[in-house]
C-alpha cells in the first residue's frame, strides 16, 4: 500500500483559503466535487471528484475511476480512488488517449534506438 502520509486531504472550502500559495497545475478552475473527467495518465479514464489533497506545495484531485481499467482493479481494487494533479486531467470527453497508446511509447522510443532493456539501465 502506498504511503500518503505526507499528504493533507483538504475541503473544497479550505483549498486556496488554509494555503493561498498551492498550485493548481491546470489553466481554469479546480473541477468540483461530483463532477466528471478524464484522467489522461495511466490509461485510467473518466472519473469522478471525490475530494482534493495538498502535497508540497501543490492542489490535486482525490477521483474514482468510473470504468478503471483491469490493471487498476488488480492493483488497487474497483473501488479505490486515485489521486491526480491538474496536469493529469482534462474536463469530460476532452482527452482521448486513444486505442493504441503502446504504438506512441514505440514510436517515442524509436528516437532513443527501440526500446530500452530495464537492466541495461542498471548496469
Amino acid at each position: 500500500m502506498t504511503d500518503l502520509s505526507y499528504c493533507e486531504y483538504l475541503t473544497s472550502e479550505a483549498i486556496f483559503v488554509d494555503h493561498p500559495t498551492a498550485k493548481w497545475t491546470r489553466e481554469g478552475d479546480i473541477p468540483k466535487l461530483g463532477d466528471e473527467v478524464q484522467a489522461c495518465v495511466n490509461n485510467i479514464g473518466q472519473v469522478a471528484i471525490t475530494g482534493y489533497f495538498h502535497e508540497h506545495g501543490f492542489v490535486g484531485v482525490k477521483a474514482l475511476p468510473l470504468n478503471p481499467p483491469d490493471w487498476y482493479v488488480k492493483q488497487n481494487g474497483a473501488q479505490t480512488e486515485c489521486h491526480l494533479f491538474g496536469a493529469e486531467i482534462k474536463d469530460g470527453e476532452e482527452y482521448d488517449d486513444g486505442d493504441d497508446w503502446q504504438a506512441a511509447i514505440e514510436e517515442e522510443q524509436e528516437g532513443f534506438g527501440g526500446p530500452i532493456p530495464w537492466c541495461d539501465l542498471f548496469a
